[in-house]
């Protein structure tokens, strides 16, 4: 159930009682969405009688409501804006509404029946009832077959928005709406025409209409036409003076002729040709895309082709894939800015960068060929701006299994306008060395499995370098850019690894140092956050010269590195994360250092006299701590007057706690099975949140301190199940509560009140003790209960 100040929804807890309530009390209702197979006709008639607020109402899954229950709604409440029936495809609702107000009076402006059934008939008597009808979704209805504007008559004149998603329409014909302005008819596998005639269409969705075989569009400010996955397509025909995007990627029997016959080609911005197989791309070249002048977006590909060639003075955008036996690529485009090619199988690095670099296929001499030799492009192969794609700044590489990197890493300074180079799946990729690269601002390599070397230097516009699920060992990893400020590589391992960076803030490190030999030199020196994870041979020496060449860390973490066994942490940390550091046993804090959070996990040489060390340093600065898995505490005791936040868990012999924490607001308790005496005191414990700490199922004794806390007695139930003794500090106390108490705890026998505000009912048996019988608890067991007052206490005692 969701509510909020004008919406409600109801779900499978929904009765005719609960909603009669929630229309009663929620004055100001406007939105009100069912989804129950409960809803009944007397369900909707509780809302037809005291929803006449209500300008949205939906119905989902419902089997048992009728369109006579809909029709009273409308006539109780002509007002209605907005209504959506959706149902079980296997209990479809017959729509007919017949309210009896007169068309005058119903204000719907927005229908959505979804797997209903309805007729031609009724649709025509849909759009004579409801004039004002902008926006109507029937998707997978059925039973509508033919619509054309005959059979709909002269109803929905105002009619903006037509949704046939999935229906088993045949043939749809409408010419005389002229507010019409998107029609969506994707996945009607029936349908075998299309006859539209509207002067405000701007959007038309026919994709996977497998036996459409006729499109006829007609209209002033048509900008969107979607004709994909339309296998039987034969004759198109778009008039529009405004038409942008054209998809027609996968109508496999669309001829050259019949695209070039569109009036409307030469507004097209954006055309999608993939899968065409009627149309040869040489031929698109030479006859095609003279006719296209505005056009700056080219997706093509999945065809038979031994040569893709591409000339165009206006494209900004262009992507190639899934071609077989494409031996090269030629791209003559001077205005080319991105450039996308993918899963072409026998496509070769020198024959792409030919392409791209100078427009044509060359034969490379043996010497030219050697690329990863070269330190400067050759002079027949510099850029120009007549030939290739001089102005392109962004590539993207994707699953081209013939790249290596050798050329484009002798090649790649060629680019000089490149900004973004993305490489990703190639599988045989193994060397990337960017160099002098005058524009490159972003290098991004994805599961390219054999990368073994990646070099960034030189190239001083580069902020981001990402290399993801690359390598299991990379051999080499170097990238010195004064610029650089985002630097990720997850699921990398490095023999080798080498950062510097003036501008680099926070660094992860993974998978280094896991052999003596492997090496480690960062030197960030605005560095802040600093992790590094999983560095099994990382010795103090290679740490030490780490964080002295990244002077300004205050974020320090260190998990897995199991050689380190010292950790001498800098004056500038703040925040210290150590766990997983099998041989840790010495942390030393510099003198000036003052930690505000910290977190221990799983130290097992440390010892409790150097974590109490540790905890006393920061006593008056640390605001978090989390403690997880001490090995050898019994008894553990903490006061620390700024902590706000503190997390124990898989303490598993931990018997007795002691918190003194008057700023604390979030405890975490977990996997500490034998933690028997727990003592609290902390300044408000009312809004102290716990939410995810675990019942503490051996807690005896708790000492408490509270003040006047709201469903004391519930928390104490849940959390101490099966408490003994307590001790209450501090709050005001009444005989209702203590019995409360008592009866959620059933083992308790003992509540001590330490100084508490005892109101009348209580007062009046003070000194005390108060002996309750369980029966007066209600108790489930046969225990009694004493209540002992100490009002003069100078102390907690357990």
């Amino acid at each position: 159930m969701q509510v909020s100040r004008d919406y409600l929804a109801i779900g499978s807890i929904l009765t005719d009682d609960l909603l009669a309530n929630s229309l009663n009390y929620c004055l100001e209702l406007r939105n009100l969405h069912l989804e129950s197979e409960h809803t009944t006709d007397d369900s909707v008639a509780i809302v037809a009688e005291k929803g006449t607020r209500l300008r949205s109402f939906t119905i989902v899954n419902s089997r048992e409501v009728t369109s006579a229950a809909i029709s009273k709604l409308l006539t109780s409440n002509p007002s209605l804006q907005e209504l959506g029936i959706m149902v079980d495809w296997r209990h479809p609702m017959e729509i007919w509404l017949q309210p009896e107000q007169p068309p005058s009076a119903i204000q719907l402006r927005q229908v959505c029946f979804q797997r209903c059934r309805l007729s031609v008939e009724r649709l025509r008597s849909l759009g004579q009832t409801c004039p004002l009808l902008q926006d109507v979704d029937l998707s997978a209805c059925y039973g509508l077959q033919e619509i054309t504007q005959q059979t709909i008559g002269a109803g929905f004149r105002g009619l903006r928005e037509l949704c046939l998603r999935a229906t088993d329409i045949e043939n749809l014909e409408l010419t005389e709406l002229g507010e019409l302005e998107s029609v969506d008819c994707s996945k009607c596998s029936g349908l075998e025409s299309i006859t539209i005639n509207c002067v405000a269409l701007r959007r038309l969705d026919v994709t996977e209409c497998t036996f459409l075989q006729q499109v006829n569009i007609k209209s002033r400010v048509m900008r969107e036409a979607k004709f994909r996955d339309l296998p039987a397509l034969t004759d198109l025909s778009v008039e529009s003076e405004k038409l942008v995007t054209l998809d027609i990627s996968y109508s496999t029997e669309l001829s050259l002729q019949k695209l070039l016959s569109l009036p409307s080609l030469s507004c097209v911005e954006t055309l999608n040709i993939t899968g065409c197989k009627q149309l040869n791309l040489t031929e698109v070249n030479s006859l095609l895309l003279p006719r296209m002048p505005h056009l700056s977006e080219l997706v093509c590909g999945d065809v038979s082709s031994h040569d893709v060639t591409v000339r165009s003075l206006t494209l900004t955008g262009l992507i190639i894939k899934d071609i077989q036996h494409l031996p090269c690529v030629s791209v003559n485009c001077p205005s080319l800015q991105r450039f996308t090619v993918e899963r072409c199988a026998d496509l070769t690095e020198p024959e792409l960068l030919d392409g791209l670099i100078l427009g044509r296929h060359t034969k490379r001499s043996q010497q030219i060929n050697k690329v990863t030799t070269m330190e400067e492009p050759t002079c027949s192969r510099l850029p120009s701006l007549s030939h290739g794609a001089p102005m392109m700044q962004h590539l993207t590489i994707r699953q081209i299994p013939n790249m290596v990197g050798s050329c484009l890493s002798g090649d790649g300074a060629s680019f000089v306008c490149l900004k973004v180079l993305e490489i990703e799946s190639c599988q045989f990729m193994k060397n990337l060395e960017i160099d002098g690269w005058p524009s490159l601002e972003e290098v991004r390599v994805y599961s390219s499995k054999k990368l073994s070397n990646l070099v960034v230097i030189n190239s001083p516009h580069v902020t981001t370098v990402i290399t993801q699920w690359c390598s299991s060992m990379m051999e080499k990893f170097h990238v010195v850019c004064d610029k650089l400020q985002t630097l990720k590589t997850t699921g990398c391992s490095f023999a080798n690894y080498t950062v510097h960076s003036k501008s680099l803030r926070q660094l992860d490190v993974s998978g280094v140092c896991m052999k003596p030999t492997d090496t480690l030199d960062i030197r960030c020196e605005s560095l802040v956050d600093l992790t590094i994870l999983k560095c099994e041979n990382l010795s103090e020496v290679y740490l030490s010269k780490l964080l002295s060449s990244c002077p300004n860390v205050t974020n320090l973490r260190l998990s897995g590195c199991n050689q380190v066994n010292y950790v001498k942490v800098p004056a500038t940390v703040t925040h210290l994360s150590l766990s997983a550091l099998r041989r840790l046993s010495q942390v030393v804090l510099e003198d000036r250092c003052r930690l505000t959070v910290l977190h221990l996990s799983h130290l097992p040489k440390v010892s409790v006299d150097l974590r109490l060390q540790l905890l006393s340093r920061c006593q008056n600065s640390l605001c978090e701590l989390e403690l997880r898995g001490l090995p050898h505490e019994t008894q553990l005791s903490l006061t620390l007057p700024q902590l706000h936040s503190f997390t124990l868990d898989q303490c598993i012999h931990l018997t007795g706690l002691d918190l003194t924490c008057p700023l604390l607001r979030y405890l975490r308790l977990q996997g500490c099975p034998k933690l028997s005496s727990f003592s609290m005191k902390v300044g408000n414990l009312a809004s102290l949140q716990v939410d995810h700490s675990s019942p503490l199922l051996s807690l005896k004794a708790l000492q408490l301190a509270c003040n006047n806390l709201r469903f004391l007695a519930r928390i104490l139930g849940y959390y101490c199940p099966n408490l003994e003794e307590l001790v209450l500090s501090g709050d005001n106390t009444s005989m209702t509560r203590v019995c409360s108490i008592g009866h959620n705890l059933p083992s308790l026998h003992t509540i001590t009140l330490q100084n508490c505000t005892l109101e009348e009912d209580i007062a009046a048996h003070y000194p005390g003790p108060i002996h309750l019988r369980a029966a007066d608890l209600h108790r489930t067991t046969l225990k009694d209960m004493v209540v002992i007052f100490q009002q003069n206490a100078s102390k907690w005692k357990m």
